[in-house]
Parts: structure tokens; C-alpha cells; sequence
């Protein structure tokens, strides 16, 4: 797991703790788009939430909400338009640095490029490649939600520190586990994360915006379930069972769980709090 961060940090120039590299400012682009490259750690056939980072020529990561950009899928060496969409811009920190996101349907397992390319410029149009798996390792959209046995609040005693990397833990997030609130009749959002020891620098990022999606949707259940099962010895990298049963290449990630138990969206990397209205109103 902590290969694939790695990787995705070499791609972002980001660095842990929310400290960013010293000469890699990020804002609107201010030099010519230069590359593109998709950090996702799992892409499998079928439906996928793309998540790109953009550089311009001076080796800045763009982050621009007025940028929009059409992002179109293509097999390998070829150019026949397999899905297409529209990115959206999501903030890591607002104000500071962010991705940008596009929803895509892959065909089939195998090599695929992915073309990012500016709406007021289409003749400036970047490819990445994508590997797609046969099967994602993460629970696929519409399967059963792996009803987990996760640490609470009443089995650690009350003791938040012991369950939870959080600076200002909501207690809320740590009353069921994902087994009871799998079972509860009620839609259920699930953030794997790890504030305080994440090396993407979007942990504490995305479990804010699970706290603040909370305070709009009281009808659903919503659960932080940190990564590390000693989250506050630094020596110790063993991860909770979930981290295995939910499959996670790396984190963060967030599910949508609806009232029946079966998964209908995940994020992986960073979240808006729209995309989560978005998820709950088509539960």
C-alpha cells in the first residue's frame, strides 16, 4: 500500500504532515499545459471517478477552478472515442492546490489512454496511460458492502486517540462500526483515512469534508475508520482488518453505502462535499 502512495507523491511533488514542496507553487496556470498523469491505484472495466493531476511547462501542479477540461478515453495506440465526460475540480486545501476529476466507463480489461484537454483549447490535448484490472480490487459499484467489524468509540473505551489520528476527532464518526451501519436500513458514508499519518497529504482534507457532509444529511451514517490499528505508535505500520476486506491499494478513500447494503459510489483520493450530496440524493 505504501508503494502506491509513494507513487502518487512523486506524481503530485507532495510531501506529509500538509507541508508542500518549496518552489512547487500551485494556483491558475500560468504557463502552458504541459503533462497529465492519472493517479488512481485502482481502475478496473466498467465505471471509474478518474482523478488527474495537471502540470503547466514550468513544472507546476495547475490548480484552476476556471479551468475546464474534457477528458476522453481511448484504447491504446488508437483513436476511437471509448467514453468521454467532463472534469470537475476538486480543492485539496481550497485556495491552495487541487485535482481534477472525470467519471468514465472503461470497456474491457487492458492498456488505456486517457486525453485531458483544455475546453478553450482542444488543440492542446495530453494522454496518460491507464492499466484497467479485470476486476477492481475495491468493492464494485453495486456489490454487497463488506460488513466489517470496526473499532467504535464504546469498544476503545471512549478513548478517541486510540481509534482515530484525528487533531479534532467528531465522536459521531466512531459510534458503529461499518458492520452495524451496514445493517442499520440507513445510507452510510465511509472514509478510510489517516490524518495525522498520511503520506498524500489528503487525509485530514477528506475526513473534514465527511465531517461537514455529516451536518447536512442527518438520514445517513457516517464513519471514519483510520488505517493504522495503533494509530498513535509510529513504530507500528500494522493496518486494521478493514484496510484488507475493503481491498485498499492506498488511502484515502470514501464509500457510499445505500439502505440495502450495496456500494454505489467511491472516491477514491480527494472528496468534495457536492460530490457526497450528489451520492446520498441518488441513493
Amino acid at each position: 500500500m505504501l508503494a502506491a502512495v509513494v507513487a502518487a507523491l512523486l506524481v503530485l511533488g507532495l510531501t506529509a504532515c500538509g507541508k508542500k514542496d518549496s518552489g512547487d507553487s500551485e494556483g491558475p496556470m500560468t504557463a502552458k499545459l504541459e503533462s497529465a498523469k492519472v493517479i488512481n491505484t485502482d481502475v478496473a472495466q466498467g465505471p471509474n471517478r478518474l482523478v488527474i493531476s495537471l502540470r503547466d511547462s514550468e513544472g507546476k501542479l495547475v490548480s484552476d477552478p476556471n479551468l475546464k477540461t474534457k477528458v476522453r478515453v481511448f484504447p491504446a495506440g488508437s483513436d476511437k472515442v471509448a467514453s468521454e465526460a467532463a472534469s470537475e475540480f476538486v480543492w485539496i486545501h481550497e485556495g491552495d492546490r487541487g485535482l481534477y476529476t472525470a467519471h468514465v466507463d472503461i470497456p474491457e480489461a487492458g492498456q488505456w489512454e486517457v486525453e485531458v484537454a483544455p475546453v478553450s483549447d482542444p488543440g492542446v490535448a495530453l494522454r496518460a496511460l491507464v492499466k484497467a484490472s479485470s476486476r477492481s480490487s475495491t468493492p464494485p459499484i453495486g456489490s454487497d458492502a463488506p460488513k466489517t467489524q470496526t473499532k467504535t468509540s464504546a469498544s476503545s473505551g471512549g478513548d478517541l486517540r486510540a481509534i482515530s489520528t484525528d487533531d479534532k476527532p467528531d465522536p459521531d464518526l466512531y459510534k458503529m462500526s461499518i458492520a452495524d451501519a451496514v445493517a442499520s436500513g440507513r445510507p452510510t458514508v465511509i472514509a478510510f483515512s489517516t490524518p495525522a499519518r498520511c503520506s498524500s497529504n489528503m487525509c485530514g482534507p477528506v475526513v473534514d469534508v465527511i465531517k461537514a457532509a455529516k451536518r447536512s444529511h442527518p438520514e445517513a451514517n457516517f464513519i471514519h475508520v483510520e488505517i493504522y490499528d495503533e494509530p498513535q505508535n509510529l513504530n507500528n505500520d500494522a493496518v486494521v482488518p478493514a484496510v484488507k476486506e475493503w481491498g485498499l491499494p492506498t488511502e484515502p478513500w470514501v464509500f457510499v453505502v445505500d439502505a440495502s447494503g450495496k456500494v454505489t459510489h467511491k472516491f477514491e483520493s480527494i472528496i468534495s462535499q457536492h460530490e457526497i450530496d450528489q451520492a446520498l440524493a441518488k441513493r
